[in-house]
Order: C-alpha cells, then structure tokens, then sequence
C-alpha cells in the first residue's frame, strides 16, 4: 500500500487495485478495493471497500452466465437435431403416404380437400404431378347427394368404415370404391375434418353382384334339378328341393317335418352306422370321403341305392351339410349283372388252355389268367407292380408287334400273328397272338387277346426243313455219282 500511495503521490495519477487479506482471529480470507485518487496539489485520498461478498457474487453471475450460455448452445442444437428429425419425420410419413396402395385424404366437411397422397390421384385416373388441393370432392362422386347420408353418419358414429361409394374418374370412368374414414374434432369436440382412406372395389364389387345373381340363378337350378338336394343341420332338413322329396317318396314339408330320429330312419339299417360317423366327422372338420354311395328307405318302405357329394357349409351362421342325392339303384343293378357276367367271364378264360390277356393304352398288363402266370413266369404281384407288353416281345419282333397294336387302337381287323416271346428269365418261346380293342362308350381303352403256345410246332418246322435241305443235299450227292 506504502508503494501504491507513493505513486499516486509521486505520479500524480488514480490507481485502483484488489488486494486479499487473511482476518487473523477467523483466518477468513477477505477482499478489498483500494482507489488511491490523487487531488493537487499535495494531497492523496484513499478510498478503502471491502468487496467480498460483491466479488463473489460477480463470480457466481459470470459463472451462472456461461453455464446459461452453454445451455443455450446445447439448446439450440437439440432444436436444430429435433428440427431434422421433425423434417424427416414429415419426409417418411409423407413418403409412407405416397407409397400407400391405397388413396388417402383429409378433407373438410364441406368437402375441400387439404391432403391427399399419390395413389389417391392414381386410383382416379390423374397424373401424379396434378394438384386437387382445395378441389370440391364432390366432383369425384357420382352421386352428390350420396355424401350427405356419408357425411351424417360421420357426425353420428364418429367413423364410417367400409362405405360404398359410385365414383368417377378423371376421364368419368364410373368406378366403385370403398371409404374408411374417422371424423377428427378439436379440443372443444367440435369437428373440424375428415381423415380416411378408399381402395377401388370395382372389380370386387362387381363380381358380387355377379355372385347375387348366380345365387338367385342357382336357387332356381337347385329348385328344379333332377338331383337331389338337401342341407341338413342337426340332423334334420332345413333346405330340401322337389327331387329329394321324390327320391324318397316324401313331400318336401314332410321332409322339414321329420325329427332327428326319423331323418336317420331314412338310412338303411346295414349303413347307418358309417354314413352317421362320416357325417358327424365332416362337422367337426374331419377329413372323409366327400362322395359315397348307400342305401335309404322310401316312406312306402322301398329300398332304393344312393350316390351322395356331402359338402361341410355354414347356414344361418351355423355349421350345415350340403348334400347332393343321385338315385342309382337301376345302375347297382346293372352293375351287379355286369360282376356275374365278368365272374362268368373270368371263370371261362381260367378254363381255357390258351393265355387270355388284357392291357390298357399304355401296353400295361391289367388282366392274364392262370396259364398266362404259368407261361411268362410272372406272378400276380409282378402284375400289380407292372408288367408291360414291350417287355414280353423279343426285339426283333417289336416292329411288327407295336405296328399291329397301333392298327388295333385305330379299330382295325387284324390277322392273327406269331412272336417270339420272352418270358421274365429270359427264355423264349414261339407264340400266336390274336388281339382285338376293348371299346367302352364307342372310345378305345385297351385291348384283350388270346396268345397261342406254337413253339413246338415252330421248332418241329424248323427240325422238318433242316431235314429236307439234308435230305436233298444227301440226293444231290448220290445222284452226282451215278
């Protein structure tokens, strides 16, 4: 201070400092300002403050200055990182939107539109670049007035989904497409717009309308087929048509009429059992046959066979049977007659000494009686495995063979015909086949044939001009002699 105040003096000039000082009774460690102000001619004032708690509180300001600085800076580069991310935010979700398959809008109420996205404008037929911001969508209605129903069910239930609207395109195509929208209210309640959502149905729509009309078509088929058919839930006829009522000798509301245990009389007693576990099986979603055949029992106590295609279906929103009904009891009689008659047939051929066979288009062997076994060495499992014609025709009599095959599949007569025939361990033998084609319904399905063992004869042939051509040599030599 003695240094300080001898300037002030000797320069005669204002010096101002801040010295720290120790309090000795408490060791606190002070501050004071000291002005040292020189006034002429010979005379310095001293001016002495204790600053302490001014100084510290200055360094707190400075320091709350640079921590609210740096709070500033982090500040705005979290606005600047949330501004970005808000940015992209608005780029995906704008994206999002045009990438939508289906249109999307916000409108007013009164039907001006504020958003829509890209598939909005292609699904109407614009261009992509076009703007109908602020466009009357009225315009893409066909029916104006429509909107008024859409627009009070809107302010009604809130949302409307699924709602089917008539639209035109740009070019006035008249498209059928389907909304989904949700009323969008501001904080007092009151609504303020409308967001949503529509695909174009048309396609759909119109295939239902379709499908309406098949169905009206369909019940007037089903209501005069000649087949029967019936939908049975619990057991008992909740749909039967004319035909069924005719197959078993009912009316039709004598059908709806019977009880469960009177439709199950109507089954014959000896396939009761199967046909009721096969229908209650298709119920709980069991795989069975879908088409059988069984016997039921007229009201005037006829048996009569039946074919029936049972389908599982839902009517009136409960699990039901579809089932179609074909009288074929004059057919199982046929049949019956026709098994007696291969019965007889097949007993006939297993009598005779020749080999009877039968084959399919394909040359497959799919019938030989017993001495056709015997003879080839082939066994019924082998027949069951496969055994085919080209198999049993030495190859140098293929040609021939599959020539005259081809002629039979044409409906021709041919003639009889010798082989050389190959057994399944490779012997040969000598054989005449006789063919014919199986015609079923006037189509070629197969053929059947007889084939004869000759080899004997072929070998004593051969034996007999052997013979000869040495018998004719031995005379050709005696006769050079003479």
């Amino acid at each position: 201070m003695i240094q300080d105040l001898n300037d002030c003096f000797i320069k005669q000039k204002n010096i101002s400092k801040e010295i720290d000082y120790t309090v000795k009774s408490t060791q606190e460690l002070r501050i004071l300002s000291i002005r040292y102000s020189f006034i002429p001619p010979e005379l310095v004032l001293i001016h002495i403050e204790e600053i302490t708690e001014k100084k510290l509180a200055k360094q707190k300001l400075i320091a709350s200055e640079m921590k609210l600085k740096q709070l500033n800076k982090e500040l705005e580069q979290k606005v600047k990182e949330r501004t970005k991310e808000l940015k992209e935010s608005e780029e995906n979700y704008r994206n999002l939107l045009d990438n939508l398959d289906v249109g999307f809008y916000q409108v007013t109420l009164d039907g001006n539109m504020i958003n829509l996205n890209q598939a909005h404008k292609i699904i109407l037929g614009y261009d992509p670049t076009d703007n109908l911001k602020n466009k009357d969508v009225r315009m893409f209605w066909q029916y104006p007035e429509q909107r008024e129903e859409y627009i009070n069910q809107l302010l009604k239930k809130g949302s409307v989904k699924d709602y089917i609207c008539h639209s035109l395109t740009k070019d006035s195509k008249e498209i059928i497409v389907q909304l989904n929208s949700h009323l969008i209210q501001d904080k007092e309640g009151n609504p303020i717009r409308i967001d949503g959502t529509f695909m174009d149905i048309t396609e759909k729509y119109n295939l239902e309308q379709k499908l309406k009309e098949s169905e009206e078509k369909y019940r007037t088929v089903v209501e005069k087929s000649l087949q029967g058919i019936c939908i049975l839930q619990d057991i008992k006829f909740v749909f039967a048509n004319n035909a069924l009522a005719e197959i078993l000798g009912y009316s039709v509301n004598e059908l709806y009429s019977l009880s469960t245990e009177e439709v199950v009389n109507l089954i014959y007693i000896e396939d009761r059992n199967f046909v009721l576990k096969r229908h209650k099986e298709r119920l709980k979603g069991k795989k069975v046959p879908s088409y059988y055949a069984f016997r039921v029992i007229r009201k005037n106590k006829e048996i009569r066979w039946v074919e029936m295609y049972a389908t599982l279906i839902e009517y009136d929103g409960k699990p039901a049977v579809q089932e179609v009904f074909i009288d074929i009891t004059d057919k199982k009689l046929a049949e019956e007659k026709l098994k007696e008659s291969e019965a007889n047939y097949r007993a006939i051929t297993e009598l005779l000494p020749d080999i009877i066979y039968e084959a399919d288009l394909n040359l497959n062997i799919t019938y030989v009686n017993k001495i056709g076994f015997k003879k080839f060495g082939y066994t019924p499992e082998d027949l069951k495995k496969g055994v085919n014609i080209k198999k049993l025709v030495s190859p140098e009599y293929a040609e021939k063979a599959f020539s005259t095959i081809k002629s039979i599949f044409k409906k021709n007569i041919t003639e009889p015909n010798e082989y050389l025939m190959v057994r399944k361990d490779g012997t040969k033998f000598y054989a005449r086949v006789h063919s014919r084609p199986i015609i079923i319904n006037e189509k070629v399905v197969g053929l059947r044939g007889t084939v004869t063992d000759i080899n004997d004869m072929v070998i004593a042939e051969q034996n007999l001009k052997e013979s000869e051509i040495k018998y004719r040599e031995a005379y050709d030599r005696a006769s050079f002699y003479k």
